[in-house]
């Protein structure tokens, strides 16, 4: 049984940063963390670099959003890709509208690219149950 998914949590100095720069425009705010793979057999940190000091990171670069009417996100570009494995875009969840939304609804949303405006944030890999 898959109980478990992989992803990148977001500092909290990061989540205010983010908070600030794009207001959540519904009730229910998220915008904790960047899925890399769900419902996975075991825990299996994502990829990862180590700093200088040992701090074990991932840097991550908001240049999207999107907003169907219930749910908004923040489209996430790593390194090399923005796409992950499963075809599905590296996101935040910014907010929903919880009676109308949840959050895998964010998993669908078209985006619009941000190029005039690009946030960094530092992650940390981490795996939690489902």
């Amino acid at each position: 049984m898959s109980n478990f998914y992989s992803a990148y949590k977001i500092s909290d100095e990061d989540i205010s940063h983010i908070l600030e720069e794009f207001p959540p425009k519904y009730d229910t705010i998220k915008c904790d963390h960047i899925t890399y793979k769900y419902r996975i057999n075991h825990w299996n940190i994502p990829p990862y670099d180590v700093d200088a000091t040992g701090h074990v990171y991932r840097m991550a670069t908001i240049i999207g959003y999107g907003n169907n009417g219930c749910v908004e996100a923040l489209l996430v570009k790593f390194a090399d890709s923005y796409i992950k494995s499963d075809g599905n875009p590296f996101h935040i969840t910014l907010s929903l509208n919880k009676s109308l939304a949840s959050p895998k609804d964010s998993n669908t949303l078209e985006y619009q690219y941000l190029l005039f405006s690009s946030l960094n944030i530092s992650t940390t890999p981490i795996t939690l149950p489902c």
